[in-house]
C-alpha cells in the first residue's frame, strides 16, 4: 500500500515539473501606472498632416505573456487622466454610482483583446474591445440683454463599447535588456474613424486632460513658514506634441498693435458646439472650408514590470509529497 501511495506521489510531482514550462508562457505583467502614457490625437481623414494632440493619459492594466513579454495572449487595460486614481473599467461595477457622484472629466477608456495575431518577430496585431465612460453636462445657450454664459444641466454618463484594433510591438530600449525578466517595453497604435466611434471622439474631445508627470514624488518640507507653497514634487512632465494645423510665429517687430503671436493655416475644428475651436481671429486661412476632426489616434507606451517569478526548485519544495527512507523500493 505504501508502494502504491509512493508511486502516485511521484506521478503528480513529475506533473507538476512538466507543467512549468507552460506556466512560464502564461506570465502576468503589470503595467506600471507610473510611467505608461497614452497619447490621444485628433486629425481628420481629408488632411492627414493636420493633428492636434488633446491630451496624455495614465494606463494601467495586466498583459499575459511570457517570461520574457514576448507572445502575448492577453491585453487587459485601462486608460484615464492624470487627477484621477486608478479606476474600474468595468461600467457594470460601477452601476452603484449615481451620475451626481461623477464629474465631468471622470472619462475611462478601458481596452481588452479578443484576437491576437503575430504579424512580425516582435509585432502583433490586436483586435478586442474598446469601452468608453465619460460623464458631461449639456450647455443651454439663451442669449438676451442678462445673458452672462450658458447654464449647464446635471452631470450624465454615457459608455459605449466598439471593436477597434491596435498594432503593438516589443521594443528593447537601451535601459532594459533582451534577457530582462522582470522589465519590458511595448508600444502601440491604433487609428478609430468616428463614424464609427463617435463617442470616443467626444469623450476625448471634452475631457480636460491634466499635465502628467512620470514617476512624480512628492514630499512636505520639514519645515513650514511663511513661504510655504505646497509639498515639493519631482518627476518628468510628458507634454503634448505641437499641432501642425496651424502654425504660428511671433512677429519680427512689435509696436502699439501687438497682439501676441501670428498663426497661418485653417484650424482643425475639433468641437461644432464650441465657437473658441472654429479658429481664432488672428489666423489667417489658408485655404477655404472648415475641416473637422474625425480621426482620433490613440499612442500608448507601456512599461511592464512584475516580481521575480520562484524557481523549479522553490516549487518542488513547497509540496513535500512524501517522506520514505532511502532503502525503500518504489516500484
Amino acid at each position: 500500500m505504501v508502494r502504491i501511495d509512493i508511486k502516485l506521489a511521484i506521478i503528480a510531482f513529475l506533473g507538476i515539473i512538466s507543467a512549468i514550462p507552460s506556466i512560464a508562457q502564461n506570465t502576468a505583467w503589470n503595467t506600471d501606472s507610473d510611467h505608461s502614457t497614452a497619447r490621444f490625437v485628433l486629425s481628420s481623414s481629408k488632411r492627414p498632416a493636420a493633428k492636434i494632440n488633446i491630451g496624455v493619459a495614465q494606463v494601467s492594466g495586466i498583459v499575459i505573456g511570457a517570461a520574457d513579454a514576448s507572445a502575448p495572449s492577453e491585453f487587459d487595460l485601462t486608460v484615464y487622466p492624470a487627477d484621477q486614481d486608478t479606476p474600474d473599467p468595468r461600467p457594470e461595477d460601477r452601476r452603484g454610482e449615481s451620475d451626481l457622484q461623477r464629474s465631468p472629466g471622470d472619462t475611462v477608456i478601458a481596452f481588452r483583446s479578443t484576437v491576437i495575431k503575430p504579424i512580425g518577430q516582435a509585432t502583433v496585431r490586436v483586435t478586442g474591445d474598446l469601452t468608453v465612460t465619460y460623464v458631461e453636462r449639456v450647455a443651454t445657450y439663451d442669449p438676451s440683454e442678462s445673458y452672462s454664459g450658458p447654464t449647464y444641466g446635471p452631470p450624465i454618463t454615457h459608455s459605449e463599447r466598439r471593436e477597434v484594433t491596435f498594432e503593438f510591438q516589443q521594443i528593447h530600449p537601451d535601459s532594459v535588456s533582451r534577457e530582462s525578466t522582470t522589465r519590458a517595453k511595448w508600444s502601440a497604435l491604433g487609428v478609430i474613424q468616428s463614424a464609427s466611434f463617435r463617442e470616443l471622439l467626444r469623450a476625448v474631445e471634452i475631457t480636460n486632460w491634466p499635465v502628467l508627470v512620470e514617476g512624480e514624488q512628492c514630499e512636505m518640507p520639514l519645515t513650514m513658514g511663511e513661504d510655504y507653497s505646497g509639498p515639493k514634487c519631482t518627476g518628468t512632465v510628458v507634454g503634448v506634441t505641437p499641432r501642425t494645423d496651424v502654425h504660428c510665429e511671433m512677429p519680427t517687430t512689435t509696436g502699439e498693435g501687438y497682439s501676441g503671436e501670428v498663426c497661418t493655416g485653417t484650424p482643425l475644428l475639433i468641437d461644432p458646439s464650441d465657437s473658441d475651436a472654429m479658429g481664432r481671429t488672428d489666423l489667417t486661412p489658408t485655404s477655404s472650408g472648415q475641416l473637422a476632426a474625425n480621426e482620433v489616434t490613440i499612442d500608448l507606451d507601456l512599461w511592464l514590470t512584475r516580481p521575480n517569478i520562484g524557481q523549479a526548485s522553490d516549487l518542488a519544495r513547497s509540496f513535500p509529497l512524501f517522506n520514505v527512507h532511502s532503502e525503500q523500493t518504489f516500484f
